[in-house]
Formats: C-alpha cells, structure tokens, sequence
C-alpha cells in the first residue's frame, strides 16, 4: 500500500499543530483520539483532528518513521518537527490536492512534492472506504478558495458538490472559530439594499434562520437567505 497520503496528512497535522509536539499527540490528534494532552490543549476542535481515523496507531508510527528518514520531520528532545523541507511539501500538497469525485472508488491522490513516483511505499494494509480526510481536504480547499475570491458556485461545480453542501461547510468552519468572509461572493449575487433587508430580518427574530424563510422565502431563494446569514452571523 502506498503510504504517500498518511505521509501528507500527518506533515500537514503537524503543520496544524504549529511545531513541536511529541510523536505520541500527533499519531493521537490524526486518530481523533482524545488522550488527556489532546484534551489538555483543546486540540480536538482542529480541522484535522480524527481526520486520519481509517488507519491505526502502528500504521502511523511506521510513516512518521519514513517522514524522519526522508527528512520530512525531524524529531528533537522527544518532539516531532517539520523540516524546511517538510513545510515546502506541505504547501505543495495544500495547494495542489486532488479531490477524487466521491461516486468513485479510487482514494484522492495528492500531488506535489510528496506525491512523487520515488516517494517510499510502505507494507501496510489499506481500507476501501473513503475517510473524512478527504472532506478535510476540502474544507482546506474551500478557505483557499475564499481567500483568493472565488465565486462558490463555481467552487461547488469544480468539485461535483451540491451548493448547499458548500454552505455547509462554510457553517461548519464558521462555528468551528475558523474566519471566513464571503461577502464578496454575497454581494455578486444580492444588491446592498436586499442584504441590508436580509441582515435586519436576521437582527429582528434574533438570527433565526427558519423565521427568515418564512418570512421572506417568497422574496428571496433559501440559498440566498441562507447565503447572507452566513455572512451575517458571528
């Protein structure tokens, strides 16, 4: 089995965590295992935190041992580290992941610097199913997108997703602490004077976003209500 995408993953993990962390927390934090440290550190609530739940604890060790041999990671006074070369792979792959379609059967395949034909392969056995990693990846993809101002809907064609799947997930990285600011996308859709009706809907019934529909569901599209709440919301 190619372990090139465990390879990412707990590279990017450690990119997360932003440093030195022991081997133990890290194989954890992939896992979604919520050891006292995990806890400790309120690390359970990172983007990629049981991410990696597909694979078990050995398998991950056997990869951190072959991140250390490519020089990927260095460990130091019992602490794991990204190398200068490790941060470079971590942007390539961050900025060049390919999402497979999820009606196929083939896991998505980085590309970059850790996806390379020389990249080692491990023994280790595979599991078929498709793990939440790949919506992590997406949600990566998604803030990369915001930030560089790409309209959503394009965002959802380009990766064969229902709008509302990515309204979604604006949700989930929203409540999740994470910054988004999709306005640009917001006012390409409404004009000022809708989204200020919208906003003091919203303001009025106190953020409730079935009041809103009921309200203004014969003015505006549940997507464009829910697309300016979003926005709104805090």
């Amino acid at each position: 089995m190619n372990a090139k995408k465990s390879l990412c993953l707990l590279a990017e993990a450690l990119a997360e965590l932003d440093g030195k962390v022991s081997r133990q927390l890290l194989v954890d934090y992939v896992l979604g295992n919520k050891s006292q440290a995990i806890k400790a550190e309120n690390l359970q609530e990172g983007e990629l935190f049981g991410s990696g739940d597909e694979y078990d604890e050995e398998h991950y060790n056997s990869v951190i041992d072959e991140a250390l041999s490519q020089k990927l990671m260095a460990e130091k006074g019992g602490n794991l580290l990204l190398s200068a070369k490790g941060k470079k792979a971590v942007k390539d792959v961050t900025e060049e992941f390919l999402i497979a379609d999820e009606s196929e059967d083939e896991q998505p395949e980085p590309v970059g610097k850790l996806s390379q034909d020389d990249t080692p392969e491990l023994d280790l056995d595979p599991t078929p199913h498709e793990s939440v990693g790949s919506r992590s990846r997406l949600k990566i993809h998604l803030i990369q997108a915001v930030d560089r101002k790409v309209a959503l809907d394009d965002f959802a064609e380009q990766q064969k997703l229902d709008f509302h799947e990515v309204l979604d997930m604006v949700e989930a990285l929203k409540r999740s602490g994470r910054k988004l600011d999709i306005s640009y996308f917001l006012n390409d859709v409404l004009e000022a004077e809708d989204i200020d009706e919208l906003n003091a809907c919203f303001a009025q019934n106190g953020g409730n976003l079935d009041d809103a529909y009921d309200e203004l569901g014969d003015v505006y599209s549940p997507e464009e209500i829910r697309l300016a709440y979003l926005q709104w919301e805090k």
